[in-house]
């Protein structure tokens, strides 16, 4: 029974091979798509789990707090290593402070690296990195080194670089181990690891309760709200009481959490929740869409097959015989859809892979488990596919469906067809509609104003040389052809932050140090008092943003002079700018004289001068006067951008699954348009004999596929807007989703309609009377 089934499905297929073709490729597609973001939700998941201690690693930081309320998080001073064990239930811990990007120097190779990592002796007891040998004097000397495969290669290119020496920031390390390519869903960034005594070194107490702040990675089997509970009391006794408050996070947490102050992963799409839930419901909707292909696909050829089950009635076949063979049918395709739906799946992750930091592992896919798991996903899917129409072509009456090639006449298949595609272009409705609004709201951060003349400014990362030479550098520079001025200062970023008091509220304020040269370079206008002067240095005069002024004295006068409760002097107010991120809203901003505090040298250049040719020459005069620094710049415009560079690939990816989305509609759609036309040629054979032009048959063909689809936008548009407005609320400058939005959208929708039925729309056009009616 078994094979008799098999060879009826097969030759089933072969006998319509566009039916079969198109059914197919639909079905590969949509599980093709729903794998690879399956694969990509799973491997999130799967992040660190390669640490034997994953479940029991916490990394420790604290929220400072303001009147009770957490204002902003800080990890602990460098002290606490000395005193964890004083917390019952803490078994081992490391700091691991990751440092800004370093310069690095071996020979003539010069150039910034981040994923430097401080760390002490027991990292290695928490953490299951592989290194290539046994000697691990680097966690505890502070002249040597450990440093990652990849730097390995880049720096000494195929020789051993065991005892040989590396230059970091200037300091001299001997290379004692190499940290080995660690899994590829390990999430934490290291090229160096350093022993935490260097920061001795460096100037830093690392014996202080009051500098030094770093995370801290621990290992604890006790219950993390007891565990947090002791760590406050620990905070409360080295630190003044009521000021910080505990911060346990779970090394899964840690990853999906927005921590990239700490510096220790790299900026990615991933570890994003809201990401994952995107992609989730993508593939979920996605594999709706190509299994309703399915079911359309079959039940609309449910005529054809008619006579069939008919004569097979009438000669003794069972409804469950007949059940059996289209459930054959519907387990074959399916089969094959997932066959070929494997190699469109590892295509999609070589995509994916390109567009992430962080590659995902596709081997996966080839294990035992999977597969097993894989061959029962497909049956089950085969079956729910082809339940119904296994049912509605088993129910066919003999006499019925031999003279007249019918069913019952009931129509319910048709209505079941068209409320499907209905359902199939409201998802797809609302995937264009969210995609649309993607679009357009990183587009209007990319090009957003930012308040100063960003595309117009080179940013060079300052060393320290250059920090204490500053006035012989800037006075070099503005005779280079092309400066126009030159500046200092933390752009893009906030060089420090503080919470202050205005009223019953409490506000982050940010602090950046420049110069007296940063407003004309930036562009600023300065709308009240006056601009900073040389002879502002080394006094506590301060410049403050519009949002800072109208936190202080609302809707009354400027009041300069000193200012409530601080020992800073109002001297100036500047217009509101983008100094961080356009993703927020603009924060209290305070200016003030540098005390060699800054990290950029801010370089403005004449717009009609040849950009090349004056980087050049910046990077002539920086080298000359400073010779070991490693020469690094930035387009000020491109460093805002790259801040948008996650929801870039993310909206990367999202084209591409709503175009796959598309794509799988527009070919059931085919399907569906071809056969209705096939199966009303006659009918339209009659309507020009009697008249009817080839329009009035353009209608007809339409109508019956423009009404679903309408009916979805009216649907699938509310959805959409409901969805992409909860979207839009993490952004405080957004777009908002005017009727240009909906209209484009139902273009979309009505242009892909439009575009899928032309070739009968073309038939019906050419269509002869005479060809159609010979044989009736």
């Amino acid at each position: 029974m078994f094979k008799r089934n098999l060879k009826l499905a097969y030759r089933i297929l072969i006998k319509n091979p566009l039916n079969s073709l198109i059914t197919i490729i639909g079905l590969s597609v949509g599980i093709g798509c729903f794998l690879v973001l399956s694969l990509f939700v799973w491997d999130e998941h799967q992040t660190d789990r390669f640490h034997a201690k994953y479940d029991n690693i916490y990394c420790v930081s604290m929220n400072y707090l303001v009147d009770g309320k957490p204002m902003f998080s800080i990890p602990p001073p460098a002290g606490f290593q000395n005193v964890w064990d004083e917390v019952a239930g803490i078994e081992i811990a490391t700091r691991a402070f990751a440092s800004e990007p370093v310069a690095v120097e071996v020979g003539d190779q010069k150039f910034y690296e981040g994923g430097s990592i401080y760390i002490d002796p027991e990292w290695k007891q928490i953490f299951d990195f592989d290194y290539a040998n046994n000697n691990f004097g680097f966690v505890t000397d502070p002249s040597k080194i450990a440093i990652s495969e990849q730097m390995a290669e880049k720096y000494f290119k195929g020789t051993d670089p065991i005892g040989e020496t590396l230059l970091l920031q200037g300091e001299p390390f001997i290379v004692e181990n190499i940290v080995l390519p660690p899994p590829s869903n390990s999430s934490i960034d290291i090229n160096f690891l350093i022993s935490f005594k260097k920061r001795t070194q460096e100037g830093v107490d690392i014996n202080s309760f009051k500098e030094g702040h770093t995370p801290y990675f621990i290992v604890s089997n006790a219950d993390a709200t007891v565990l947090k509970e002791r760590i406050q009391g620990l905070f409360d006794e080295k630190l003044e009481p009521s000021v910080v408050e505990a911060e346990l996070i779970p090394l899964n947490e840690f990853y999906f959490g927005d921590h990239s102050r700490f510096r220790l992963q790299k900026s990615t799409i991933r570890g994003k929740q809201l990401f994952i839930k995107v992609f989730s419901v993508i593939g979920l909707l996605i594999l709706v869409i190509a299994v309703i292909n399915y079911i359309n696909l079959i039940t609309a050829r449910a005529t054809e097959r008619a006579k069939e089950v008919g004569v097979k009635k009438t000669i003794g076949a069972l409804r469950s015989n007949l059940i059996s063979q289209f459930l054959m049918e519907s387990i074959l395709i399916t089969s094959v859809a997932a066959l070929l739906a494997f190699g469109f799946c590892e295509l999609m992750v070589n995509y994916f892979n390109a567009l992430i930091v962080k590659p995902m592992d596709s081997s996966v896919l080839l294990s035992g488990s999977f597969i097993s798991g894989y061959v029962v996903a497909v049956i089950a899917l085969a079956i729910l596919a082809g339940i119904y129409p296994a049912f509605v072509l088993s129910k066919f009456r003999p006499i019925k469906a031999i003279c007249n090639g019918t069913s019952t006449g009931k129509g319910g298949s048709s209505w079941l067809r068209n409320t499907l595609i209905t359902l199939q272009f409201c998802i797809t409705t609302v995937l264009i509609f969210g995609c649309v609004v993607i679009i357009g709201q990183t587009g209007y951060l990319v090009d957003f104003n930012l308040g100063f003349d960003s595309d117009k400014i080179i940013s060079v990362k300052s060393s320290e040389y250059s920090k204490s030479h500053i006035d012989l550098i800037k006075s070099e520079l503005k005779d280079v052809s092309g400066v126009e001025q030159v500046s200092v200062g933390n752009l893009p970023g906030i060089g420090w932050m503080s919470s202050q008091k205005f009223g019953e509220e409490s506000v982050n304020v940010a602090l950046n140090y420049v110069d007296d040269d940063f407003s004309q370079m930036a562009g600023l206008n300065v709308i009240e008092g006056r601009d900073f002067t040389e002879e502002d240095k080394g006094k506590q005069n301060v410049i403050i943003n519009k949002t800072l002024r109208d936190l202080y004295f609302g809707d009354g006068p400027t009041v300069f002079g000193q200012l409530p409760d601080k020992d800073n002097f109002l001297i100036g107010v500047v217009d509101d700018f983008y100094f961080s991120s356009a993703k927020n809203k603009i924060m209290p901003l305070e200016l003030m004289m540098h005390k060699n505090e800054f990290a950029n040298i801010l370089i403005r250049v004449n717009e009609s001068s040849n950009a090349r040719e004056v980087v050049g020459a910046i990077q002539k005069t920086i080298t000359d006067a400073d010779p070991d620094n490693v020469f690094e710049y930035h387009f000020l415009d491109e460093q805002f951008d790259n801040q948008f560079k996650s929801e870039m690939t993310f909206l990367s990816l999202v084209k591409f699954f709503t175009a796959i989305s598309v794509f799988i509609g527009v070919i059931g759609l085919f399907g569906l348009a071809q056969f209705s036309f096939l199966k009303k040629v006659s009918e339209f054979g009659i309507r020009k004999v009697l008249g009817a032009s080839s329009t009035n048959i353009i209608q007809i063909l339409l109508r019956g596929f423009l009404k679903p689809i309408i009916v979805a936008s009216v649907f699938g548009l509310p959805i959409g807007y409901y969805i992409m407005n909860d979207w839009l609320q993490a952004y405080s400058n957004q777009i908002d989703l005017s009727w240009s939005i909906y209209g484009v959208t139902l273009l979309c929708i009505v242009s892909v309609a439009l575009v899928t039925v032309l070739y009968q729309m073309v038939q019906a056009i050419r269509l002869k009377p005479v060809d159609t009616l010979k044989g009736e």
